[in-house]
């Protein structure tokens, strides 16, 4: 006979701009059936509600009837089908009815009442619910293989802790500090996604390297410490069986922290531009006849590394001037000097480069 119950989560709370960061796909593996099989929903993805409100949302929430607004990645179309369900932040178990694509986001509309934002919106996440065979009580794959088993590689944290980090999560904002070997530097790169011991995937925004360390700046709210050393970080940057993990070595020396106010002199960060298209944006370049310019997520390293007078480089090596900035929600457009600029060719999912000093031939 077949019982279903509902496997209950912890709520993850994301605070992540418009256009954030990716998020990941952990499949179930379903067991053998022993003597009695018993039928489970768990969790097989979650993903953050966007930070949009206006006339017809709140919060990510739709305020006419039962709405949430996430970001469009692949695995979220993979995930998030007509038909399927999903749990809300508070707990509520609803059928998605319809779903309607928009640029880089995608609108699931729900089951049953309006919901309440305040609640399940953003910074709240909303998990798609799938079932898995479990045999005599016992499920088939913990939770801890299900999260190795999506990964491609896997790194220790740091261990760090000082008044800006603890136990090697930055406190200001969401980022870890990790061995700088050139596995971690292969595997974390901006524009990838990592996964998180609480089951979280977040996607990289920035990278920063300090000798024998990198510290790993993500999408979404700052971090509890509780998810630093001793869990461990992975990449989920494929989807194919990942390769045996790479136990890292201690740090020698404590993790540098990361650069959060500005740059250092001589120094620049890379970024991920947004997948903006539509209007006048190609892949998050903008051209107008008067303006041309980037959109970059609004984050804590990105307002202070972008300023009027900076220099940012592109793919292909070109280099502008920041003239003006204009923000709206979680992003930021970036206007800069010089003639039109083809979206196809540097924009996204292509990195750019900011510095306040400029760049060398070498940098």
């Amino acid at each position: 006979m077949l019982f279903k119950t509902t496997v209950c989560t912890r709520n993850v709370l994301l605070s992540a701009a418009l256009l954030a960061a990716g998020i990941g796909l952990s499949p179930i593996q379903p067991a053998q059936a022993a003597t009695a099989t018993v039928t489970t929903q768990q969790v097989v993805a979650t993903a953050q509600v966007n930070d949009f409100t206006g006339p017809e949302w709140l919060k990510g929430s739709w305020r006419k009837s039962a709405g949430l607004s996430i970001p469009a990645t692949a695995a979220n179309k993979a995930t998030f089908r007509k038909g399927a369900q999903v749990r809300t932040a508070d707990g509520q178990v609803r059928t998605i009815k319809v779903i309607y694509y928009s640029g880089a986001h995608m609108s699931l509309m729900l089951s049953g009442a309006t919901l309440n934002a305040s609640k399940n919106g953003h910074p709240k996440t909303v998990a798609a619910l799938g079932t898995a065979a479990v045999a005599d009580g016992k499920p088939s794959v913990s939770s801890r293989d299900q999260l190795s088993s999506t990964s491609t590689h896997v790194t220790a944290i740091n261990n760090y802790t000082n008044g800006d980090w603890l136990n090697g999560v930055w406190r200001k904002s969401a980022g870890f500090s990790i061995p700088a070997n050139s596995a971690n530097r292969s595997a974390f790169k901006v524009g990838s996604s990592v996964k998180l011991a609480d089951g979280q995937v977040r996607k990289i925004n920035a990278v920063y390297v300090s000798g024998k360390n990198m510290s790993v700046m993500l999408a979404g709210a700052a971090l509890n410490g509780k998810l630093g050393h001793p869990n461990k970080l992975f990449s989920t940057a494929s989807s194919s069986a990942p390769a045996s993990p790479i136990a890292p070595s201690k740090p020698a020396a404590p993790a540098p922290e990361p650069i959060v106010s500005q740059p250092a002199t001589g120094s620049s960060m890379t970024t991920a531009l947004n997948a903006f298209n539509g209007g006048d944006f190609v892949n998050g370049i903008y051209n107008t006849s008067k303006f041309v310019g980037v959109s970059v997520k609004a984050t804590a390293e990105n307002k202070a590394a972008f300023h009027k007078g900076a220099k940012i480089r592109f793919f292909d090596g070109q280099v502008s001037t920041i003239n003006l900035i204009y923000h709206s929600g979680g992003n930021m457009t970036v206007m800069v000097d010089g003639g039109p600029i083809n979206g196809k060719a540097v924009g996204y999912p292509r990195t750019l480069s900011v510095s306040s000093t400029g760049f060398s031939n070498t940098s």
